[in-house]
């Protein structure tokens, strides 16, 4: 066991005895008689300042006071009581006259500060210290924040490590050992009346190899701010920072990269994991909606339109998206508290919520920064079976987000089978949490939507429905149609000319028209070759029209599921959609008896969200995420970097070069280039 240490806590003041006596009462209540307390009075003016002190400190043998002539400034006053007063062999802490100690903070922190021989300066958390401060962020009311820190730390501090490795100290209370004191110095009186003194003396001794840390598990309040005016603090801060970046040019650099990139996770999100909010915070992310009608947009705001609600009446929940998907589907009209993506990162959540899987590792990178813990819906993996579809970095995005998410949902069992069998033995996490949430009929009211578009067949149609993407098949199957009967194209890459067949492009129909095509026809032709779920399905089911499908797992799932067997047609080649269709077309189909609502899948979500909350969170997990993802991010960024620089200076060239061609066209035409 170490042997115990003795400290000399030095108290500069100059004035200011309400918050004085505060200080001193704590200090003899939780400082041991072995150290030492003085207090410095630097010239104070108040009226029986003196007398008040030697009152308060009366029958305490470990504390003393002294008074210096007239003022001369925290730096002058510490640097006097350090070297003529304190014991010479004594480790020292500085300790603001306007800070409140709490029980074993000095113990703690000498703990920390002795566990490695390169330790040189520590620093306990506080309610105001800057990088010190429980938590370091905060969004909510300032008003009540130094109970709520305090709270919050006293249940969330043996979560934390021990001692962090922190840039630089904060001079409210530190702790500082002697033997580099002596070897060093202590603070630098060029700072005049104080500001980045304490930074100086971090940085100075960080060049022979010490460090500063944070006592994660020693707390001491501080009120903060009343040294100096306003004015005069952002003078002497200014002038003073000049002198520090000219004597450490890596202090910037330093500052900007911990709280950028080397801030650990649970000291990130600590406001959140300890609890100090009233109300959890839910983001629904849907950055992925492009401005556009498809299967995607449609299961997103069907969900997004149920599940917000059933959210609210627990969590403060905000909706994420791209300004221009909100102005395509108002969705600032029908929501409150939406964020778009643009305006950048200005909040952080319990929980982030993404209805569909992720396809890039940008937007990972932007989850690892956005939510304490994330759930993905993994829709189906086409984009990673089809390679004309796969992306750089689509893959890495997939298995990350799998891997890294507390929790994976799917809309289907086919869907996450494919997803297994893809991902292989390590895809998933042991124990992670997996749902599979079925989709849900369209509101009923959409069944009577039917337009009166011109140029459209008014019923008795075929529907042919899919969009221009080769997997959906739409050309192979309109190529196996007869024009006999009229047919309706949604989707597909060429635009054929052939009697009784209208094309129209996926995408840009409003709503309102597609389902007043899902009306009128008489079957539908859904001949996609892969789908994670497959919404046509409960688009004609709902209507009662019969589907003509590709005899896939999906498609036997959702059949089995909502009971429509009797309305789904299976082919295995596409010659047989002809058969099918004047098979059932040659049959009566009714509306199923139950349709399941997106109610009750929301209900699901918002019940698999809520147990994912309260599952106590995976610390390891989170420090390992953001340890790997921020990483990623930072190699990331200085490749793109790279070839910004790398285009930048080739631009010049490339301008030459082409001035040069078109100067040169002249003669090259004469002879015929």
């Amino acid at each position: 066991m170490m042997n115990p240490r003795k400290v000399t806590i030095i108290i500069p003041a100059f004035n200011g005895w309400s918050g004085l006596e505060r200080c001193i009462r704590s200090c003899a209540s939780h400082i041991a008689s072995l150290h030492d307390v003085i207090v410095v009075d630097d010239g104070s003016d108040e009226p029986g300042f003196g007398e008040d002190i030697q009152r308060a400190i009366s029958g305490l043998p470990n504390f003393r006071y002294f008074r210096l002539p007239k003022n001369s400034g925290f730096i002058k006053a510490c640097n006097h009581a350090v070297f003529n007063l304190a014991e010479k062999e004594s480790d020292i802490l500085l300790l603001n006259s306007d800070a409140e100690v709490t029980e074993g903070f000095l113990e703690e922190m000498l703990m920390c500060l002795y566990s490695s021989e390169h330790h040189g300066v520590c620093c306990p958390r506080s309610n105001s210290a800057t990088i010190c401060t429980f938590p370091f962020l905060y969004t909510g009311d300032r008003k009540s924040f130094r109970n709520l820190s305090y709270d919050g730390w006293l249940r969330f501090r043996n979560s934390l490590p021990r001692f962090s490795v922190i840039p630089t100290g904060v001079g409210f209370c530190m702790l500082i050992r002697r033997s580099l004191i002596n070897r060093f110095g202590l603070f630098d009186e060029i700072y005049g009346q104080g500001y980045n003194e304490e930074n100086d003396f971090c940085f100075r001794i960080n060049r022979f190899g010490y460090s500063t840390v944070m006592a994660n598990r020693s707390y001491v309040f501080h009120v903060g701010g009343g040294s100096f005016a306003e004015t005069e603090r952002n003078y002497l801060e200014r002038y003073n920072r000049r002198i520090l970046f000219r004597r450490y040019p890596e202090y910037p650099r330093v500052i900007g990269e911990y709280i950028g990139h080397y801030i650990p996770a649970h000291e990130y999100f600590a406001d959140l994991l300890s609890g100090i909010y009233p109300r959890k915070k839910i983001l629904i992310d849907l950055s992925h909606l492009v401005a556009a009608y498809n299967g995607t947009s449609e299961y997103a705001l069907s969900l997004l339109h149920e599940l917000k609600p059933i959210l609210d009446s627990k969590y403060d929940v905000t909706v994420h998206c791209t300004k221009r998907a909100d102005d395509f589907f108002g969705l600032s009209g029908k929501y409150p508290r939406i964020w778009h993506a643009e305006d950048g990162i200005n909040e952080r959540y319990d929980l982030a919520f993404v209805p569909h899987q992720i396809f890039s590792t940008h937007h990972l990178f932007r989850l690892n920064r956005l939510a304490l813990r994330f759930v993905v819906n993994a829709l189906d993996i086409i984009a990673l079976r089809c390679q004309y579809l796969k992306r750089a970095d689509i893959e890495s995005a997939l298995r990350l987000s799998v891997c890294m998410a507390d929790a994976v949902t799917t809309i289907s069992q086919a869907s996450l089978d494919d997803l297994r069998c893809y991902l292989g033995d390590g895809g998933f996490r042991p124990n992670q949490s997996q749902r599979v949430i079925h989709l849900a009929y369209p509101d009923p009211e959409q069944d009577e939507s039917v337009g009166d578009e011109t140029g459209l067949p008014e019923k008795g149609f075929i529907f042919l429905v899919g969009n221009k993407f080769d997997h959906k098949a739409v050309d192979l199957a309109l190529g196996n149609l007869s024009d006999t009967r009229p047919i309706v194209v949604l989707g597909g890459k060429k635009r054929v000319r052939r009697r009784n067949t209208i094309c129209l492009e996926s995408g840009n129909l409003s709503e309102r028209l597609i389902n007043s095509l899902y009306q009128r026809c008489s079957v539908i032709v859904f001949p996609s070759q892969y789908e994670g779920f497959g919404l046509p399905f409960l688009k004609a089911a709902g209507r009662g029209k019969p589907i003509i499908a590709c005899d896939t797992g999906t498609t036997r799932e959702i059949a089995l599921f909502f009971g429509i067997e009797n309305l789904v047609y299976k082919f295995k080649n596409f010659s047989e959609i002809p058969s099918l269709v004047d098979l059932a077309l040659s049959k009566k189909h009714e509306k199923p008896a139950r349709r399941r609502t997106w109610r009750e899948a929301a209900e699901e979500t918002a019940d698999f969200i809520s147990a994912v909350l309260a599952a106590p969170v995976d610390l390891e997990l989170l420090d390992r995420r953001n340890e790997l993802l921020d990483s990623m991010e930072r190699m990331k960024l200085e490749q793109d970097c790279g070839i910004y620089m790398r285009n930048l200076a080739l631009r010049p060239w490339r301008l030459f070069v082409g001035k040069l061609k078109r100067a040169a066209e002249p003669i090259l035409g004469l002879f015929g280039r």
